[in-house]
């Protein structure tokens, strides 16, 4: 393995750390903003069945 390989490597496990880090910083957020988008989904979801419907 090369040696740019290896810091490819060492880049992607730091961000995938980070990455884990903040989601656990902010889950609680995270998944506010989660349920909100399928409500969104939801709504978008039945709006288009009333549309189809008329």
């Amino acid at each position: 393995m090369s040696d740019f390989e290896k810091q490819m490597l060492r880049n992607q496990k730091a961000f995938t750390l980070e990455m884990l880090k903040y989601m656990k910083q902010h889950g609680k957020r995270l998944q506010k903003i989660e349920q909100y988008n399928l409500q969104l989904v939801a709504i978008f979801d039945q709006a288009a069945g009333c549309i189809k419907d008329v």
